[in-house]
């Protein structure tokens, strides 16, 4: 059937989804992690971001970030890269007649990075403007999706965030970079989903060639259990120049996937607030035109 996925899991404990369309003309290959800041320890929080940059940044195949981005864009593809709190995500798109190519690159990028150290060095810098983005001139988190973080894992406030901070990042070195990848990217804490107009079969046969090669470690590493000592209502607003709009994020706890409740907490959230044409939003947004955006995210 169009669209239907295969699901494998390797010698190694390498799960691979795989998704076969013919109709398409595009491949992707998007590799998941299990990490992000609720794996971290308050002095390392960002960490997980900071590899993420890092593993871009040049591997044994293809040393520097411009040899990596080449070889994909020569091939007319993209790669995106993004560490939300519970997991990484790196993709990689390509024309499908250049799959196997692209593929050799995702495998270089996630088996044998670099580190460099001045590589390391630069991306504090780097990194450090796009924490920028969400301070002001106070140096205050104005971020409401930083913010909601802290509120529901943080008992007391500390502007770090998910994303960390320059004072935090200034202690990351090689080392430590090179330790928090030999936790998180083992096979039995990764999936690897490729989906596109490739034959799943051939698909899978390149990536046991590709990934094989990737040995287990001592299992998924466990969250680090929320501070907060008690569950109540919290709340923050802050004022600042540096918005000249109000973004309102009104969150709370929900079910993880897996738990038997996460399918009827998703259908109630979409009921109450999803979609363009859910009540919330054609009152708010088309009668009253209040906002421009109101949507329903998971942080």
């Amino acid at each position: 059937m169009l669209g239907e996925h295969r699901r494998e899991v390797l010698p190694n404990g390498l799960r691979v989804l795989l998704v076969e369309n013919p109709s398409l003309h595009s491949f992707v290959c998007s590799v998941y992690v299990r990490a992000g800041a609720r794996f971290e320890a308050p002095e390392r929080t960002g960490l997980s971001h900071f590899l993420e940059h890092m593993l871009l940044q040049g591997s044994e195949n293809y040393p520097t970030f411009l040899d990596i981005m080449r070889s994909v864009e020569d091939l007319g593809g993209v790669v995106d890269g993004q560490t939300h709190s519970e997991y990484m995500k790196l993709a990689f798109g390509v024309h499908r007649k250049h799959w196997r190519s692209v593929m050799k690159v995702v495998a270089d990028v996630i088996m044998r990075p670099l580190f460099d150290k001045g590589e390391v060095k630069q991306e504090k810098s780097i990194i450090t403007q796009e924490i920028s983005r969400h301070r002001d001139r106070k140096g205050r988190n104005i971020s409401v999706y930083e913010l909601a973080y802290e509120l529901l894992l943080k008992e007391k406030l500390d502007e770090a965030g998910s994303r960390g901070s320059p004072q935090i990042m200034a202690g990351f070195d090689r080392e430590m970079v090179l330790e928090h990848y030999r936790r998180f990217f083992v096979p039995e804490n990764m999936v690897l989903c490729l989906a596109g107009g490739v034959g799943a079969g051939e698909a899978l046969e390149e990536v046991r060639g590709c990934f094989a090669p990737l040995r287990g470690g001592d299992g998924p590493p466990e969250l680090v259990a929320p501070d907060v000592k008690s569950m109540r209502a919290r709340s923050i607003y802050r004022e600042t120049e540096a918005r000249p709009i109000v973004e309102a994020l009104l969150c709370h706890r929900a079910y993880p996937l897996g738990h038997d409740r996460f399918d009827a907490f998703r259908a109630v959230s979409h009921l109450l607030g999803g979609g363009l044409t859910s009540r919330l939003f054609t009152r708010v947004r088309e009668e009253l035109g209040l906002v421009y955006d109101l949507s329903l995210i998971h942080i």
